[in-house]
């Protein structure tokens, strides 16, 4: 499983950071079995999304549980008074560690200017239309893009999130265009850390899918 990949990578290259893991009741026994078996120790905490109306959510809403679970990953971190909150899915691997060398060139990201919200660490696509900015210190899309504010994946940096009264809302198009709206930046470093887990190739009829 994905989920398995995403674990042992981040034990692999992150083995300092506390991870939180929001599960929104999931039946799968190969999912369940996984989450037993990682979070039996100090360093991975399962926080079972627990509201009811998400549970409704899983038949008429494909997104739905995600963003709320990213909402209660938001407000769990507030809480803790913690200054960044580092969002994955279950999707996503880590590919190299997370050195002091590249934490500090993340965080200097943030100072490059206020408005910058997220550093996308992702390796991106080679036709990908982010061009680098020298004021930002980074890539970033065109001001008019709808995808320039945000992405499901990221480093947030927590009170510029507080400051723009940040509400994660149901589907990543709508936040999107609700960053656009708010004019806020995330910028792509020179340094990437992670990708999505490919899709493997399926044959069928002899015939690729």
């Amino acid at each position: 499983l994905e989920l398995e990949i995403a674990l042992s990578s981040i034990k692999k290259h992150m083995p300092d950071f506390t991870v939180h893991i929001y599960d929104d009741h999931s039946n799968n026994p190969q999912t369940l079995e996984i989450l037993e078996r990682y979070c039996n120790n100090d360093k991975l905490h399962l926080a079972i999304n627990s509201v009811e109306e998400d549970r409704s959510l899983k038949s008429v809403e494909k997104c739905g549980n995600l963003h709320r679970n990213m909402q209660k990953a938001y407000c769990d971190a507030l809480q803790q008074g913690a200054e960044y909150l580092f969002l994955i899915q279950d999707d996503i691997q880590i590919l190299r560690s997370f050195s002091t060398a590249i934490r500090k060139e993340y965080f200097d990201l943030f100072e490059k200017n206020d408005l910058i919200i997220q550093v996308d660490p992702r390796f991106v696509r080679k036709d990908c239309n982010a061009h680098y900015s020298h004021e930002l210190g980074g890539y970033a899309f065109p001001q008019n893009d709808h995808r320039r504010g945000y992405a499901d994946v990221g480093l947030f940096k927590i009170n510029r999130l507080k400051e723009a009264n940040w509400v994660f809302l149901d589907g990543e198009r709508p936040n999107k265009f609700k960053a656009l709206e708010l004019g806020v930046i995330r910028v792509f470093p020179f340094t990437s850390l992670m990708m999505h887990v490919p899709f493997p190739s399926l044959y069928r009829k002899g015939k690729k899918l």
